[in-house]
This record gives structure tokens, C-alpha cells and sequence, in this order.
């Protein structure tokens, strides 16, 4: 059994400006052209999902919702009237809901009519208003299933929907708890983003790459506590959060996003991350995938699961406490050799067991048996 699958998921609206600033303005330029740049930007899913699950016979297609410019494309191409059109409403903190609702809903749910999905798969539940989906179940007859492995969105958010999906076993079973339909779904890395990486005469010894605000206070505490022993070249959000004088700023190097990412993650020796605490007791982020898919050595904090996503001192290194963490860090910056087997036995299992076109198969799985013929 295959489904017609739409996908919703919201890009971070920082990279979303430094997209359309980068790409530059071209005139007249479709709906379809725009998205396919887009997705090929490869920030966070990407079309791994859609690409993967097409050969298995379902029709998939990804919108971007949050993206202005991308969705009243859309809008204009399909002769969707929108009843809010004020320039510059959206800059105003105040009106900026309002704003949102006066062109998000109405074109979503031209776009949802038009593509008629079996299943609404919708990456950021926090995003959408429940009586919103609600009203699309009950217009076209679609299930709604959420993937979610971040910070909680209020309780009745999760109303509307008929599965949901997390690589957290802790929100499963919580879900679950709830009388909700839930299942385990891991994370995964894009295979082929291998041939896109390119070798480099730039190396950085000691890599994160994430976000730098209240939530991952604790882990930039860490950092900061790593930098006083070894330099740590950082990316990525919110660094204005990074307090004055940390050690942190004169090696924080701001966003990167998609492509680029995967190449500072390529260039890499090691990479150090640290989960937030959402995770509770397992091992659940992006990087464990991005870092080792793209040939990095991941040095990651402990998790009581971790040892099921890798062979520990084999495929990655994890640590307990900063000590041991700088223990650890300075060992194999040290021990070239072994640095450099551990990390490509990292990338051989990430690209062998932790690829999206696996992972497609075992939701295709999921929704077969969730919503398949009883």
C-alpha cells in the first residue's frame, strides 16, 4: 500500500533570509524553480524524504510554509487572493501573528485541496494551529501525523493528530501514555551529500555547530569550559547569546547552513556536541549523523542508548564529564591514526545503517501499519 504523502516543514527563518539574499532576485522566477533551489540547499530534511519514498511507489511532495516569498509565488501562480497584503506588517512584532495567519492558512490550505494528500506529515508541530489541521482532516479525509524530537508545544497542539512520530523513546512512550498513536522513527544522514563534500586545504581540529541560545545555556557552559584547554572554532544561531568575554566569540564564526554545514563538518577532525535536555537519557540529535556521515570523528555526551547507534571507542567516542571530554579531545588530536579509523568507521555505519533511504522504508513501514487495510 502507498500513500500521497505532503510534507510540511518550516525553515528556520534566519536561513530562509540569507537564502533569498544570496540567490539573488530573479525576475519572474516559478514556484517550482524557487522550492527546487531551495530544497537543494539541503537544509535540514531537505527532500530526503520525498526522494527516498517516491521509488517505494508514494507521491511526496515538500512545502515550505514560513517561506513568504516561495508560498505567494505559489499564491500568484494559482490565483490565490490573500486578504492581508500591507507591506512591512510582518516586521511589526505586535501585528505578526495576524500578519501570519493572512497569508499562511490561506495558501496552505489551497496547496493541501490542490494536492489532496493521504497524509499530512507535518516536522514542526509547534508551528501550526491545531483547529487549522483539524479543519484540513476534516475537508479532505487526510491523516495527520507529527514528527517531533524538540522542546514540547502546549498540550492541546497535539490534538489533531492520527501517529506521532519521535527518535526520542522517552516522548514514545509519553505519547503513548497520552492514548496516542506513537512510534520510534531514529534520525538519519543523506547518503549522497558524500560526493557533494570536497577535499580542503582547511582543517579545523575542534568543531560545534548549533544554537547558542537560553535552551543550550548548559552545553555552551561546556564549550566554554573545553576552550580554556583546547580552541573550539563554533557556528551556527543565536550566538549573540554567547556571554561577553567567553572564549567562545573569538573563534564563533555565525551561521552556516545546508551545503556549507555538511563541508565545515567534512573539514573537521572532531566534532563535539552535547544534547539538550529533552533528550533525557538518550542519544538524539542531528549531529551524531551530520558529523559522522560527513567524516568526522564525533565526540558526543553519554547515552544510555547510544551504544545501539554505535559501536562505542570504535565508530565514536563519548564522555561523561568535561575532564573527560578534554581527556579525550587532546588524545586524538594526538593519535592521528586512530582519530582518522574511528572516524571513517563512524561514516561507514552512518551511511551503511543511519541513511534516509533506509529510514523510508522503516516509515513506510509505519504508516502501512498504522493506516493500511485492517
Amino acid at each position: 500500500m502507498s500513500f500521497r504523502i505532503l510534507i510540511l516543514d518550516t525553515n528556520y527563518g534566519s536561513f530562509l533570509r540569507h537564502f533569498h539574499a544570496t540567490r539573488g532576485a530573479i525576475a519572474d522566477e516559478s514556484y517550482e524553480s524557487i522550492r527546487r533551489r531551495l530544497l537543494d540547499a539541503h537544509f535540514g530534511t531537505g527532500d530526503f524524504y520525498s526522494r527516498h519514498l517516491a521509488p517505494l511507489g508514494c507521491v511526496v511532495e515538500e512545502i515550505v510554509p514560513n517561506d513568504e516569498i516561495l508560498q505567494k509565488t505559489w499564491a500568484t501562480e494559482h490565483g490565490v487572493k490573500l486578504r492581508f497584503q500591507i507591506p512591512g506588517l510582518n516586521r511589526v512584532p505586535f501585528l505578526r501573528r495576524w500578519a501570519h495567519g493572512g497569508w499562511v492558512y490561506p495558501i496552505l490550505s489551497a496547496q493541501i485541496a490542490s494536492f489532496r494528500p493521504d497524509i499530512l506529515y507535518v516536522q514542526n508541530i509547534s508551528y501550526f494551529k491545531p483547529g487549522f489541521l483539524r479543519q484540513m482532516k476534516e475537508r479532505t479525509g487526510c491523516r495527520v501525523v507529527g514528527q517531533i524530537a524538540s522542546r514540547m508545544p502546549p498540550l492541546g497542539h497535539f490534538d489533531p493528530y492520527d501517529l506521532l512520530l519521535s527518535s526520542l523513546p522517552n516522548l514514545v512512550e509519553r505519547f503513548r501514555s497520552w492514548g496516542k498513536a506513537a512510534e520510534y522513527l531514529a534520525l538519519a544522514f543523506e547518503a549522497s551529500l558524500v560526493r557533494e563534500l570536497v577535499s580542503s586545504d582547511t582543517r579545523y581540529d575542534v568543531t560545534h555547530i548549533g544554537g547558542y541560545g537560553s535552551v543550550h545555556a548548559e552545553r555552551t557552559a561546556l564549550l566554554e569550559a573545553v576552550s580554556q584547554h583546547v580552541p573550539v572554532d563554533c557556528w551556527g544561531y543565536d550566538g549573540n547569546h554567547i556571554p561577553e568575554g567567553s572564549p567562545l566569540r573569538a573563534r564563533f564564526h555565525g551561521p552556516v547552513w545546508g551545503r556549507e554545514m555538511y563541508q565545515v563538518r567534512h573539514d573537521s577532525r572532531i566534532t563535539v556536541t552535547m544534547h539538550i535536555s529533552e533528550a533525557s537519557g538518550y542519544a538524539n540529535n542531528m549531529t551524531l549523523f551530520e558529523a559522522t556521515g560527513a567524516g568526522s570523528l564525533l565526540i558526543t555526551d553519554w547515552k544510555e542508548n547510544l551504544s545501539q547507534l554505535f559501536d562505542l571507542g570504535r565508530e565514536v567516542e563519548s564522555y561523561r564529564s568535561p575532564d573527560e571530554l578534554v581527556e579525550k579531545i587532546r588524545y586524538y588530536l594526538d593519535h592521528e591514526q586512530e582519530r582518522s579509523r574511528i572516524a571513517a568507521a563512524g561514516q561507514r555505519r552512518t551511511l551503511s545503517d543511519h541513511n534516509y533511504e533506509r529510514r523510508m522504508k522503516e516509515l513506510l513501514d509505519i504508516l502501512r501499519r498504522q493506516f493500511g487495510p485492517r
